[in-house]
């Protein structure tokens, strides 16, 4: 009995989704899906993902080591807006999904634009670093954050964690990781509405 629910389910989908209806009813699901995302997303914003970053204030300046070896300093960010990535090639698989973003992010904007650092706590296994960014395309640096100093300072308590941060140093933004299309959405549309504001403003 259960399987011939499961067909007749299938047929009753099948057929909504061939009529005028059928548009209807994804279009109602995905904005429930998005209410439900931002309702998440704001939920997160107010626990202690974020809580301790100073939004809205000067961002802590470092000079950090690439695992390159470059130094890389906080002084010398040109672009209009920063996106620190703060992560470990150690969390949850289904957290690092959202590696796509990021290197999605890297690749639609000029440096001027949009630059994305990831930053990493120390110790950590180069050869394991060396492979996450080979086996998630990424090509934007990664600094390298003694003991976590630089991530307690800056108020982060849990990764992976994104902050944006404008020409000035100033933090606009502060989220946990979002593990949904729609997130992702929803995350690149900031960062466009951000940079809009941002062009304006140098006019």
């Amino acid at each position: 009995m259960k399987t011939k629910s499961y067909i007749l389910k299938f047929f009753g989908i099948a057929l909504l989704l061939g009529s005028g209806s059928g548009l209807w009813y994804l279009q109602t699901n995905l904005q429930d899906e998005i209410q439900q995302v931002t309702q998440r997303l704001a939920d997160k914003n107010s626990d202690t993902w974020t809580a301790s970053v100073p939004v809205g204030s000067a961002m802590p300046s470092f000079e950090l080591a690439a695992l390159n070896g470059d130094v890389i300093s906080s002084d010398k960010l040109n672009a209009q807006l920063t996106l620190l990535v703060f992560f470990s090639p150690d969390d949850c698989s289904a957290c690092l999904l959202e590696a796509k973003l990021w290197r999605a992010i890297d690749q639609t904007y000029l440096n001027s634009e949009v630059i994305v650092l990831g930053i990493t706590r120390t110790p950590v296994d180069n050869y394991k670093m060396t492979i996450f960014k080979r086996g998630k395309g990424i090509d934007f640096p990664i600094l390298l954050d003694s003991e976590g100093q630089y991530t307690s300072r800056l108020g982060i308590t849990n990764t992976p964690s994104k902050v944006i941060i404008d020409q000035s140093g100033k933090i606009l933004d502060a989220s946990a990781s979002g593990q949904s299309l729609v997130e992702h959405r929803l995350f690149k549309a900031k960062i466009a509405r951000l940079l809009k504001m941002s062009s304006e403003n140098l006019l």
